[in-house]
């Protein structure tokens, strides 16, 4: 999913969906141009109409395309829709 934090846009994944209102989110931050989990666990409740979007879960780059910043990095093809506007 996409949510919209602070008018940034981020993926993530869904964690807990509680609910009607709200849902726990774990979202990748940004890294040059790479998405990766954060080192520490960034567990956000949204309120769901902060979610934009629900798209496929992040998917792990090959293991050549690893950049020095992040042990893992993830591509969001879904994403650039809201960072080149």
């Amino acid at each position: 999913m996409i949510a919209d934090y602070v008018d940034e846009h981020f993926p993530g994944v869904v964690c807990n969906d509680d609910t009607d209102r709200s849902a726990e989110v774990k979202v990748l931050s940004m890294r040059d141009l790479d998405w990766c989990w954060p080192d520490k666990v960034d567990l956000i409740w949204y309120n769901k109409d902060k979610i934009v979007e629900i798209i496929t879960e992040p998917c792990l780059r090959p293991s050549g395309s690893k950049r020095e910043q992040c042990r893992e990095t993830y591509f969001v093809p879904e994403i650039n829709k809201y960072h080149n506007s």
